[in-house]
């Protein structure tokens, strides 16, 4: 699993990201991310998950549960992320938001685009149908 947090300390802490293979998808990566998840945050998410990413495992979910609060800057990098999986035959779901960053991307309305859910086992339901 590929750990990756900036060395430099922004707005209250810098977010960490890890990603690494989904345990029941064979063609999956699973990111899990904590903090802040701004502009700085959105470039540690691309560095740990980009390498992962590719026509072997188009598929990512993405944990939320361990952000506090999501810019702009957030959610745009998860749409490029959406872009990214897409070109490779593949699909986005994110989970584990809590109400103020569900309600960030629900109201950019993006909740269906990036297959929002509740749960990991939530957001491989949402995935399997583009399998």
């Amino acid at each position: 699993m590929m750990k990756v947090q900036p060395a430099s300390k922004r707005n209250g802490g810098a977010m960490r990201a890890d990603c690494g293979p989904d345990g029941e998808l064979a063609n999956a990566v699973v990111a899990t991310i904590e903090g802040l998840f701004d502009e700085a945050g959105a470039a540690t998410l691309w560095q740990a998950v980009a390498p992962n990413l590719d026509s072997a495992t188009p598929f990512l979910l993405v944990d939320l549960t361990g952000v506090n609060r999501i810019t702009s800057a957030g959610v745009g990098s998860l749409v490029r992320l959406l872009h990214r999986v897409r070109g490779l035959g593949g699909g986005i779901a994110v989970f584990g938001a809590g109400t103020r960053v569900r309600e960030v991307i629900e109201a950019v309305r993006l909740d269906q685009i990036l297959n929002l859910g509740s749960s990991i086992g939530d957001a491989r339901e949402r995935l399997r149908p583009l399998r």
